[in-house]
């Protein structure tokens, strides 16, 4: 759907004639002669003609009023200048002569008598089926397949052949997205909504109110004008606000234009990894239900969720093979998705036995630890050394994935990084992952900007400073990023990228890692992309650095970083044999 909005100048209105008499003499000859002399109604046709031919009558018929001194009136009285000059302003323009009369109530039935007389003329003298008005503001519609830029040429043919003048800043089209009467229409969507800056000032009057106690009658009202802004119906405040305060909030929900809102801070609750994760464990909950006959289709619209049930997809688990904390993940992830689509979900303290059940299956399954070997530094040099090798082709087929691999085995021992931070898993997001702009080469150390680390995506700088070893990552950073700018990359761009342009993965990373471990002579069975971090942590620990800077330097706030050091049988004998030297 298409549509127009126009709006009109102040229509000249007083009570003898206006200044632009010619012009208000041709609209009356126009409107009487031509377009409305089939108009049904011939007294209504009667009182716009004669009041733009002879004045329209303000209802004023009074000079020595009773008045209520208002804030503005008062204002008016002191600075009579100011009021002198606006007055001026619009008799000048032929807008209005006195006597005047503010705020009467006869200026919108003005209005609205010569809008509703455009409005019939556009209907049954051009065709244009979908017209409305408020005061002079206008807006046509016309349907999708339709001719859209029609109705705006016969409007201003309209307004040119009755001599209206339309305020051309205010006038806008062909859309399907329109902003009217400070509400946003979308057709293509099928949604009214309020506008951002709207929204944006309601949601933050609702935030600083969830945090007080107590709040004026002024505040209160201020609020509830909101909401009836956004709403179009809210009851009237009675003596204690009780009832009133509980409906707003049950009308919060239906806000114009908040469903994608809700929609977006749904998407940002959890991290990707753990939406994607979720969202298996719901789909084989969705597949354990269709398989059992508990329900008949995948529709979630009628769907419950009870405690044996949830526990008969545990058992169903257990015999697939899934481990404990696979399949605790799965069982948040049903509840977070019941939640997001408003199934019910029984509460924690209702499942009793699913809990001991999970316990169950703990027990059963015993723990179950992924060894994973560290990439010490001494290891680290090796595998350096095997990638400067100009002859060993069979590694990589350009020197530049050469290079890339040292530089990013480099970068991760000496960061203490996890295989995500530097690696994509499938589409590259440069919101989430490393782009040229995050690595920033100093006097004497490099700057790297990680955003997988933080879970509110503000980064986390990490420093690599030179170390004037053989294996140095600020040397190694330079060196790189001179050979990736010969490219002209932009600053969004991936950092790490393979001989065909698109970012590392970390499939394609961890295949060529265990590659190049297996040619220089180490067993890659238990190697994995966690090594560099978990090999860091033992290397810092073998050299007796502090706990304190182990901490700080692999980014924990806890002390997890025990579970990465790996402790050396000869560690562990010397440490028994000094118990005996007392």
């Amino acid at each position: 759907m298409h549509a127009n909005f126009v709006d009109l100048p102040p229509i000249p209105q007083s009570f003898v004639p206006s200044k632009d008499k010619k012009r208000q003499d041709s609209m009356a000859h126009n409107m009487g002669r031509d377009e409305l002399q089939y108009h049904p109604d011939r007294q209504f046709v009667k009182y716009l003609v004669e009041g733009l031919t002879d004045g329209f009558d303000t209802l004023v018929n009074m000079v020595t009023l009773p008045t209520k001194e208002c804030n503005n009136l008062l204002s008016a009285r002191s600075q009579p200048d100011v009021v002198d000059r606006l007055i001026e302003s619009e008799v000048n323009k032929g807008f209005l002569c006195g006597p005047f009369a503010f705020g009467c109530r006869s200026s919108p039935k003005i209005f609205d008598t010569l809008s509703e007389a455009v409005c019939w003329i556009a209907k049954n003298n051009y065709g244009i089926r979908y017209m409305l008005h408020l005061l002079d503001d206008f807006i046509t519609f016309e349907e999708p397949g339709l001719c859209g830029e029609r109705n705006m040429a016969l409007l201003h043919l309209i307004f040119n052949r009755l001599n209206i003048p339309m305020a051309k800043h205010k006038t806008c089209g062909l859309e399907i997205v329109i902003e009217y009467l400070r509400i946003v229409l979308d057709s293509h969507n099928m949604q009214t909504r309020l506008p951002k800056e709207k929204l944006d000032r309601i949601c933050k009057f609702l935030q600083a109110f969830l945090v007080r106690m107590s709040c004026t009658k002024r505040e209160l009202l201020q609020l509830l004008g909101h909401l009836n802004f956004a709403n179009g119906q809210i009851s009237t405040v009675g003596s204690t606000g009780t009832s009133t305060a509980m409906q707003s909030a049950s009308l919060v929900r239906g806000f114009m234009g908040l469903q994608p809102v809700i929609s977006e801070l749904w998407h940002a609750a959890i991290a990707p990894n753990t939406r994607a994760a979720y969202q298996t464990g719901f789909n084989l909950f969705l597949q354990f239900l269709l398989m059992a006959g508990i329900t008949a289709s995948v529709s979630v619209d009628n769907l419950t969720v009870t405690e044996d049930i949830l526990m008969y997809f545990v058992a169903h688990c257990y015999n697939s093979n899934l481990a404990h904390s696979t399949i605790k993940l799965y069982i948040c992830g049903i509840q977070f998705t019941c939640l997001r689509l408003g199934i019910k979900y029984p509460s924690n303290v209702d499942l009793p036995r699913l809990w001991s059940i999970l316990g169950g299956v703990k027990r059963r399954q015993g723990k179950r630890t992924r060894l994973c070997y560290p990439v010490t530094f001494s290891i680290l040099k090796e595998i350096c050394t095997f990638l400067r090798l100009s002859n060993m082709e069979y590694v990589s087929e350009t020197v530049n994935e050469d290079l890339v691999l040292e530089t990013v085995c480099t970068i991760a021992f000496f960061g203490f990084l996890r295989c995500g931070e530097f690696t994509v898993l499938s589409d590259f997001d440069p919101t989430l992952h490393l782009c040229i702009g995050d690595l920033v080469i100093g006097t004497d150390c490099v700057l790297l900007t990680l955003k997988m680390s933080d879970p509110f995506r503000k980064g986390v700088t990490i420093r690599l400073f030179k170390n004037n070893t053989q294996v140095c990552p600020y040397e190694i950073c330079c060196k790189y990023m001179k050979h990736r700018l010969d490219s002209s990359p932009s600053c969004d761009d991936p950092l790490f990228v393979m001989r065909d342009g698109k970012a590392l993965t970390r499939n394609v990373f961890i295949a060529k890692f265990k590659h190049i471990l297996e040619c220089i002579g180490v067993n890659a069975e238990r190697y994995n992309g966690h090594s560099f971090r978990i090999g860091a942590a033992t290397t810092a620990a073998s050299v007796h650095l502090e706990d304190h800077l182990i901490k700080v330097l692999g980014r924990w706030s806890s002390d997890a970083y025990c579970r990465y050091i790996r402790t050396p049988i000869a560690t562990i004998k010397e440490a028994q044999i000094a118990l005996t030297t007392q």
